[in-house]
């Protein structure tokens, strides 16, 4: 929890040594001020009363840095939305697993809600396929999260530092297409080539050169479909972009 209560009321965050209280239950905090985890406030009763809850992260923070103190950690019943913008929509940073039962409950209290979803950690198993109509880009998600399938609220792929080009350059050598430079721009036969080259086989959908610079340069993809299987089709967006979109106010 990065926001608690002084003893007027104020919204604080963590400093060694200071005690709180938490916005929900008014129960007392303390501040966890380590070396390792990202300083935080914890019940002292040792168990967060947002049943919710799951152990803050530099990702999570990241993330909440974005927006202006009043929209973060926003009491909405027993529960604390991880960001309520002014528009009152709730988005959810998930980190952690969660069950399709969650991932319904969630939505049924929210109603006006996006899901926004640490995709670091299984980068290395999600591999862009091949442009569909638009800015549609067909996926292949291997050892797939199942829960997401049960999602109703747009879901959005966070892969932190790592662009679509990255993407693309990195992992992106199982696709159907054999790879020849005259079917693809100069720019992105340079990176396939550069990143593998004809030698060990790689694989590139002439299709993908078709991707813009905006595209390219993007490190979130939202979910358009998603099967059993783990295919399906993502759209592209950056973070201007979904600030845009949902009328985000830059922190100040």
């Amino acid at each position: 929890m990065q926001y608690a209560l002084d003893d007027a009321g104020t919204r604080i965050e963590a400093t060694k040594g200071t005690e709180a209280f938490c916005p929900c239950c008014q129960g007392l905090v303390l501040a966890k001020c380590g070396v390792i985890k990202v300083h935080h406030w914890a019940h002292k009763a040792g168990i967060d009363c947002d049943s919710w809850y799951e152990p803050e992260t530099e990702w999570h923070r990241n993330w909440k840095l974005h927006f202006e103190p009043h929209q973060v950690e926003v009491p909405i019943g027993s529960h604390r939305a991880d960001i309520r913008t002014d528009r009152n929509l709730v988005i959810e940073l998930q980190n952690s697993p969660i069950s399709p039962g969650q991932i319904q409950e969630r939505e049924r209290f929210y109603k006006n809600m996006v899901w926004i979803v640490n995709a670091q950690d299984f980068a290395d198993r999600f591999f862009l396929m091949k442009r569909m109509g638009g800015d549609l880009i067909s996926f292949k998600w291997k050892q797939m999260k199942p829960s997401w399938r049960f999602a109703r609220r747009p879901v959005f792929l966070d892969f932190g530092k790592m662009t679509i080009r990255d993407l693309l350059g990195v992992k992106h050598v199982r696709a159907r297409v054999a790879y020849d430079a005259n079917l693809v721009s100069e720019s992105f036969a340079s990176l396939s080539v550069e990143r593998y080259g004809p030698r060990n086989g790689a694989y590139l959908d002439p299709s993908l050169a078709t991707l813009n610079q905006d595209i390219l340069q993007s490190g979130m993809l939202r979910i358009n479909t998603i099967y059993e299987s783990g295919h399906g089709s993502a759209k592209a967006v950056n973070h201007s972009q979904l600030k845009k979109q949902f009328g985000i106010a830059e922190a100040t």
